[in-house]
């Protein structure tokens, strides 16, 4: 099969690492793979990504010869992404036209202009290219072929005709799960002897801002009270969530800003902990944060929101769960770790036994191959059927 995947921006986001691992499983199992960027055409390699796929930008598409694309995999509905595939597609006869869901969209749009319902956005609103419609988005899934969904709750937005595909992301287990000499990092991130390291990455935006500063609370929390303690952070901050910053003790937080894939692995390596931040609500029961299964992967005991994820696996077994997730309740695990050392390094073990179930290559890889297969099988199926009426 020649497949397009479409993506809203270019490969320094989180969402791009998701589309790199399939694009390139894909080509591995025998497809032809592009993966199409609004901008950034060299951001793969910029990253530290070794593309076994070829990139283009939207516009070298839509003026490219398109008559033998079998799939057209957009990663979200986003309005960036829907006015380009919709164009692509009606270039291209005979291609599927399939739709990644990864977040609950509207609970997004809602908390971005702070109305209670989706319907109390002005239609007026000028909705950016990075955000789906709260209108369009919904007419873009009742015109798709298939509908791929990282979390099973998101087929709640999935048209009735629709049988969608759950996908989880594919991780390479020998890319995290490394045997680090910590002396040689200790002094690059500020790590001193004895400090209970936590790592977390990721940005920083309205959806969750709130669960991250209850990290960064419950990491101060356990300072005051005279643990040795740092926080590793990754990300870029979109919104402030410090607040005054000069009220804050800066001592346990070491912020390295945005830095490349290659250098993830050893910053997770170094922790002695994982947490994501949050609870079970409507923006985290749709989704999986891709970091998720990346600090499974290291065998590091990992905390996480009881919810989308964890609901696949087993409590204080493969992983420690939140309920609340506010900062009492992350500095309580946190003191649980500190407290159990042995009873962490047997959930950092099964959590990692987990991972390498759930997010093989070439199982994820030939799922997906199959989808895309049985879409192409009911198409033609459909054309006969109509040749014949």
């Amino acid at each position: 099969m020649k497949i397009i995947f479409v993506l809203y921006h270019d490969f320094k986001s989180n969402s791009a690492l998701h589309v790199y691992h399939y694009a390139n499983a894909l080509v591995k199992i025998g497809h032809s793979v592009t993966v199409a960027v609004p901008f950034g055409k060299d951001s793969c390699k910029e990253v530290g990504l070794t593309p076994l796929f070829s990139i283009a930008l939207f516009d070298d598409l839509l003026f490219g010869q398109n008559d033998d694309i079998d799939i057209i995999h957009v990663w979200t509905p986003r309005e960036i992404v829907r006015k380009f595939s919709l164009n692509l597609r009606g270039r291209c006869r005979n291609a599927q036209l399939i739709i990644h869901l990864e977040d609950n969209e509207e609970s997004i749009l809602k908390q971005t202009f702070g109305v209670n319902r989706i319907e109390d956005i002005p239609d007026d609103q000028h909705i950016p290219g990075h955000l789906s419609h709260p209108v369009y988005y919904k007419e873009f899934l009742s015109v798709c072929d298939g509908v791929t969904i990282l979390m099973d709750t998101l087929s709640e937005f999935v048209p009735k005709n629709i049988q969608p595909q759950m996908i989880w992301p594919i991780i390479d287990v020998s890319k995290f799960n490394l045997n680090i000499d910590s002396s040689k990092f200790s002094k690059k991130y500020n790590i001193g002897e004895g400090d209970f390291v936590i790592a977390y990455i990721g940005n920083v935006h309205p959806a969750n801002y709130k669960e991250v500063r209850s990290l960064y609370l419950a990491v101060a929390l356990a300072h005051r009270q005279g643990i040795p303690i740092k926080l590793l952070r990754t990300g870029v901050d979109h919104y402030d969530f410090f607040e005054d910053r000069s009220r804050w003790d800066s001592t346990p937080f070491v912020e390295l800003g945005f830095v490349s894939y290659e250098e993830i692995p050893i910053i997770l390596n170094l922790a002695d902990a994982l947490i994501q931040p949050g609870e079970p609500n409507s923006f985290n029961d749709y989704r999986l944060p891709s970091k998720v299964p990346e600090f499974l992967m290291t065998g590091k005991p990992v905390i996480l929101p009881h919810t989308n994820l964890a609901k696949y696996m087993k409590e204080n077994v493969e992983a420690i769960f939140l309920k609340k997730g506010d900062a009492l309740e992350i500095l309580s695990k946190i003191r649980l770790l500190l407290s159990e050392r042995e009873s962490g390094k047997a959930i950092g073990k099964n959590g990692l036994n987990f991972a390498k179930k759930n997010f093989d290559e070439k199982e994820n890889a030939l799922k997906l191959s199959d989808y895309y297969q049985a879409l192409i099988t009911n198409k033609l199926k459909q054309d006969e059927l109509s040749k014949t009426a």
